[in-house]
Parts: C-alpha cells; structure tokens; sequence
C-alpha cells in the first residue's frame, strides 16, 4: 500500500465514479482502477471467499 493507491481510492469514494476521479487527479481511467486493485490485493486476505457463503 502507498500513499498513491490511497490518494486514488479517497478521490473516487468521494466523487462517487473512476471517471471523476481520474479526471480530478489528471491520470487515466486505468491508473486509477489499477491503484485501487493494487490496494484491495493488500487488504483482502487471499483464503477470504469472493463473496460471502449464503446461509441456508
């Protein structure tokens, strides 16, 4: 995690869209996604499920 990744992640929780935030932040599309991927690989644990088991 740097402070990149996290700078990416904040723009877009606030302005709500990837678009918005690159466009904020002056960097493509991609490089935002790709931070924000890189961040979420380095908080979700790798033996977490992919989605949550439903209960039956």
């Amino acid at each position: 995690m740097n402070l990149r990744q996290l700078k990416f992640f904040l723009a877009t929780a606030e302005l709500g869209q990837v678009s918005r935030a690159a466009s904020e932040l002056s960097v493509s599309q991609s490089s935002v996604t790709s931070a924000i991927r890189e961040l979420n690989r380095a908080w979700v644990p790798r033996y977490s499920p992919a989605r949550p088991m439903a209960w039956t």
